[in-house]
């Protein structure tokens, strides 16, 4: 930021980790032990500047923020020059490794290159079997318009369920704050408005809130081991790199990885390589590895044995989806606020687990590896990167 000058709002703010009740407590407290044994300046209290109480807490003073829309503008406007480009809404269907490597977009054409990294939110291919090593997440967040002081810290809890608190100024100068939380698999029918509805409610308890104008959801791919990966994609892979798995902390995570792999790529040691080896051997994760794949096959099976919602289309309200058998099939659809039907296969197009309704987003998500596909189909988010099959509303 400094020393290409890109103007982002950076700040310096206090960080806190705290606990609503005694439970949520002992993490605080493992949470300040870590730090410490880290070498950073943690330090408990119960007093934070927060317009609501806690049981305990952890802060680090001096911590860093800035708004990671125009971060990311100003670094791309840095890359155009040298032979460098910037292509968006250029979707990527494959990648052949080279030398040369050559990448297929979704339309056909082709672009060479020496060496490729794969930086999606989800790695797009599945020779690194990634999709068995990570677990996709979606999470809410409100933006509240507010009255008064904004609070002098960024926090989230340390336990479930999860309350981020965010303060912000609008190039206005008016105050916001940004509450996140209510996370979940992908897939799980977990998925609703209430989400939002419970975030806005939690704002309007502790904050004076004029309205509550902004909602979203993001997704995050979550490594079993808890480790980001950035470097080789595979074992055999040497022009072929990754960057993903940021579990959340994105803006930190995301650049450690890429200086990891621009030092791979320039034949460069980083201390961190051997740490994010996505090609790592990790015994302490073999349990949780266990249980995603148990929850894979659950879906995978037991999606195909339960009965459809509805007998025919005619049954789904405005607003809505229902599954509806056709014939020896079952098929999504949704009807949407204008009256307009629209059925797809419930077959993911990436390894073919059944996808479920998200009604928060209005969207068809897998619960087995997180592909999420719009209304008619389309591909929203990987690993999949073909779109569901149409479908007529059945009868």
């Amino acid at each position: 930021m400094r020393d290409c000058a890109i103007d982002c709002a950076w700040r310096r703010i206090a960080d806190a980790t705290y606990a609503f009740d005694g439970a949520q407590a002992e993490q605080v407290a493992s949470v300040e032990e870590a730090a410490r044994a880290a070498g950073l300046p943690a330090r408990a209290t119960t007093d934070l500047p927060l317009p609501f109480a806690v049981e305990a807490a952890v802060t680090l003073e001096g911590q860093g923020q800035f708004d990671p829309v125009r971060y990311v503008r100003g670094l791309a406007a840095l890359i155009p020059g040298d032979d460098c480009h910037v292509f968006e809404r250029t979707a990527v269907a494959g990648v052949e490794e080279g030398p040369p490597c050559v990448v297929t977009t979704d339309d056909g054409r082709t672009i060479t290159a020496g060496a490729v990294v794969v930086c999606t939110n989800y790695p797009l291919l599945d020779r690194g079997l990634f999709f068995a090593r990570m677990e996709a997440v979606r999470s809410y967040l409100v933006a509240a318009r507010v009255r008064g002081e904004l609070p002098k810290v960024t926090a989230i809890s340390a336990g479930e369920p999860t309350r981020s608190v965010r303060p912000y100024r609008d190039p206005a100068g008016d105050p916001w704050v940004l509450v996140g939380g209510e996370g979940h698999l992908v897939g799980s029918d977990d998925a609703a408005p209430a989400r939002y509805e419970a975030l806005e409610r939690f704002a309007r308890e502790h904050l004076d809130v004029i309205d509550v104008p902004h909602r979203w959801s993001t997704q995050d791919g979550m490594p079993l081991d808890n480790l980001p990966y950035a470097g080789r994609y595979h074992p055999r892979a040497r022009r072929l790199y990754v960057n993903c798995g940021h579990q959340k902390w994105g803006m930190t995570n995301a650049t450690i990885g890429a200086r990891v792999v621009a030092d791979l790529l320039a034949g460069r040691d980083n201390p961190y390589a051997e740490l994010l080896d996505p090609n790592r051997v990790s015994v302490r994760s073999a349990p949780q590895v266990a249980r995603a794949q148990l929850w894979v096959g659950a879906h995978l099976i037991g999606d195909r044995l339960t009965s459809a919602d509805a007998a025919s289309a005619e049954e789904v309200p405005a607003g809505e989806a229902r599954v509806v058998r056709d014939g020896l099939a079952k098929v999504g659809v949704h009807r949407d606020d204008a009256g307009a039907l629209h059925a797809v296969s419930l077959r993911c197009t990436h390894l073919g687990c059944l996808v479920h309704w998200n009604g928060a987003e209005r969207s068809w998500d897998c619960p087995c590896h997180g592909s999420r596909f719009g209304i008619d189909g389309d591909v929203l988010a990987g690993p999949a990167t073909r779109p569901l099959e149409r479908r007529e509303p059945p009868r």
